[in-house]
């Protein structure tokens, strides 16, 4: 499942025939698919908040780890969920 974040800003999608996303639209919107680095670029440059039941495990457990939480190396989606707020 591809990743996704909540747009918390109105932005214009430049690679996208300036699509226009308002506050609490999805990125990317359906149909549109993008890169992992237009995603990453994308969410670094607005306000937004990633959709984390869309990671996978091992995505969730790299996030974890960017921000020096601790997890089970175990631990099911679930409970990684929980340590990200989710």
């Amino acid at each position: 499942m591809a990743r996704k974040f909540i747009v918390k800003q109105k932005i214009h999608d430049t690679k996208d025939n300036r699509f226009t996303y308002k506050t609490g639209d999805i990125y990317p919107r359906e149909g549109l698919k993008v890169s992992d680095t237009r995603l990453e670029e994308v969410f670094n440059k607005i306000d937004a908040e990633w959709v984390f039941s869309d990671f996978t495990v091992p995505e969730l457990k790299s996030h974890l780890d960017s921000l020096g939480i601790e997890y089970d190396a175990k631990a099911k989606k679930d409970e990684l969920l929980k340590l990200v707020g989710d």
